[in-house]
C-alpha cells in the first residue's frame, strides 16, 4: 500500500492564479518528464489526476481539456469562482457523482488505478462561506458517507488558514483526523499570507 501512496500522481492547481489556458499547460510542462520542442499536443503529463481549482465558470468546456484524459465538471454556480474541473487519465476507470457540502458543490469520484479503489474529492469553497456552518456540513458528510475505498483523497481549495492555529483550523484538523484525513499541505501556500 505505501508503495502505491508514493506512486500515485494527483495535481491540483488554482486556476485563479492564471492568466489564462496556456499558462495551465504551461504550470503542467514543470511537472512533465518531456520538456524538450514542447507544444501542447505533445506534452505527456505524468499525472493519473489533475484537479484544477476556481476555474470560474465554464461556457466551453474544451477550454480546459488535456490530449489523454477524461474531464468532469463540477458546474459550480454559488460565485464566479467555485468551479472544480476533475481531468482523469485515459484508460483508468471512474465514475463520480456531483454533490453539496453545504453550498459547495464537490465532485466525488472513485477511481480504479492498478486493481485498487480510491475514493477522490475534489472540493473547492469560496472563502466568502461561513466556515463554521461549512465546518458542520463537512463533519456530516464525511460521516454519512461511506467511504469504502483503502485510499480516500480530498483535494481542492477550503480557503482555511491551517497555520493560523484559532478555532476553526482546529476544528477543520479535528474533523479531517476524526474521519481518518491527514493534511498534506503544512506551509505557506500564499505568498500575501507571509
Amino acid at each position: 500500500m505505501d508503495q502505491f501512496i508514493r506512486n500515485f500522481k494527483v495535481k491540483q492547481i488554482n486556476t485563479e492564479i492564471l492568466d489564462n489556458t496556456t499558462e495551465l499547460n504551461e504550470i503542467l510542462t514543470k511537472y512533465t518528464k518531456n520538456l524538450r520542442n514542447w507544444s501542447a499536443e505533445q506534452v505527456t503529463y505524468d499525472f493519473e489526476i489533475i484537479v484544477l481549482t476556481e476555474t470560474w465558470k465554464i461556457e466551453n468546456l474544451d477550454l480546459f481539456s488535456l490530449k489523454g484524459y477524461n474531464i468532469t465538471y463540477n458546474e459550480g454556480n454559488l460565485n464566479q469562482n467555485d468551479g472544480v474541473v476533475l481531468l482523469i487519465k485515459e484508460g483508468i476507470s471512474y465514475e463520480y457523482i456531483l454533490e453539496n457540502i453545504f453550498e459547495t458543490k464537490v465532485i466525488r469520484a472513485k477511481v480504479n488505478i492498478e486493481d485498487t479503489m480510491v475514493d477522490i474529492l475534489c472540493i473547492y469553497k469560496s472563502p466568502t462561506l461561513n466556515n463554521k456552518d461549512f465546518l458542520e456540513h463537512l463533519d456530516y458528510y464525511l460521516g454519512n458517507k461511506h467511504f469504502r475505498s483503502n485510499i480516500n483523497i480530498i483535494v481542492g481549495d477550503i480557503n482555511i488558514d491551517l497555520l493560523a492555529n484559532d478555532n476553526i483550523s482546529n476544528e477543520y484538523l479535528n474533523i479531517m483526523s476524526e474521519h481518518n484525513f491527514l493534511p498534506t499541505i503544512n506551509r505557506i501556500t500564499r505568498n500575501e499570507s507571509k
